[in-house]
């Protein structure tokens, strides 16, 4: 109970911080065209130099920038190198850049920025025995930073629509890690479902959007436990929520930020996504065209709204014009189609 009550002090400590941070942040529209399929939009408007050339150059700017606050998180991320946890860094165009990067199948590591937040947000409630669940696993990263969070006895589970991904992010956590990998274990299944069978969970982290908290992983949590997930719809602005479970099994809920992540899906809604990009990218020349086309649409609206209002827009201005949300989520949708042709080369390479 001390636990959960230090946790909750630290987090109104934090979570200021952060809408302070967002609120004030000035907005650079062509970075947004670059990046629109990145976890979090806001991140790539918000003019900090977070990228390295070293994990420990890139710790030190999140640092600099006042996104790692405290020294356990700090800790983690100059521990846990995330060239490790890409298919082929080499062929990166620099693995300690601040933005997404693929690792097959159309998914991505997030930005080092969006780990940082979560793991600053989480990591009061993350103690030496704490059981942690990661829905939307991906590369692994998180998990293996939840795994050094919790040490020495805590336990990190994981789970992925992907079995593909399941098996590469087992690996790299295994040759990147190997004196945390006994702690985690990672699935592959529906993260709608969560993992039931080593539930109840201390803190659950999801990495995709849903349109509302699901039931069943909140039932997984501990009282007093906590879910930290982005909820909203697909395609558009999203809100970060801090999920609490109350002593008498109510919801406590706190807004942290605005984000835009990809949705969760289901293996059913999984196999229709997947058949349609395939329908959109013949060739990544056509596609790359499609996209060259789709970001001057996003710059003539820049400029027609310059002219109309003597500034350039910022991101709430674009995110409440519908045209604009049409073209962004399309540039989305082209963007994931190109990643998962990347992500698969890559793969392929590797294997």
């Amino acid at each position: 109970q001390r636990r959960v009550h230090g946790a909750r002090g630290q987090l109104k400590m934090v979570i200021p911080f952060l809408v302070r941070c967002f609120s004030t942040a000035k907005v650079k529209p062509h970075s947004v065209i670059k990046d629109i399929s990145s976890n979090l939009l806001v991140s790539v408007s918000m003019g900090w130099n977070n990228s390295g050339i070293s994990q420990q150059d890139l710790t030190n700017n999140l640092k600099r920038n006042g996104i790692i606050k405290s020294s356990r998180v700090e800790e983690v991320f100059s521990s846990i190198d995330c060239k490790f946890f890409i298919p082929d860094p080499a062929s990166s165009t620099h693995p300690y850049e601040d933005k997404p990067q693929p690792i097959g199948y159309g998914a991505t590591i997030s930005a080092p920025l969006m780990h940082a937040i979560c793991l600053e947000i989480l990591a009061p409630f993350v103690t030496s025995k704490t059981k942690v669940l990661d829905v939307g696993s991906g590369s692994g990263y998180l998990p293996a930073c939840f795994a050094f969070l919790n040490r020495p006895s805590g336990a990190v589970y994981g789970i992925d629509l992907l079995p593909e991904l399941v098996a590469n992010s087992t690996r790299y956590i295994q040759q990147a890690v190997p004196d945390l990998a006994q702690r985690i274990s990672l699935f592959a299944g529906d993260g709608f479902n969560g993992l039931p069978q080593h539930a109840p969970y201390d803190v659950i982290h999801v990495g995709a959007s849903c349109k509302s908290i699901p039931e069943t992983l909140f039932a997984q949590l501990k009282t007093g436990g906590c879910l930290l997930i982005p909820v909203g719809a697909s395609g558009q602005e999203q809100t970060l929520t801090l999920v609490e479970k109350r002593e008498d099994g109510s919801m406590e809920t706190q807004s942290v930020m605005s984000v835009i992540y990809s949705p969760m899906y289901t293996h059913a809604e999984s196999t229709v996504q997947q058949q349609q990009l395939r329908t959109v990218e013949p060739s990544l020349d056509e596609l790359s065209q499609k996209l060259s086309s789709l970001e001057d649409q996003v710059r003539d609206w820049q400029a027609a709204f310059k002219v109309q209002h003597g500034r350039l827009p910022r991101q709430q201005d674009m995110m409440s014009d519908a045209h604009m949300l049409e073209i962004l989520s399309s540039i989305r949708v082209v963007r994931q189609s190109i990643k998962r042709k990347d992500g698969e080369r890559l793969s392929s390479k590797s294997s």
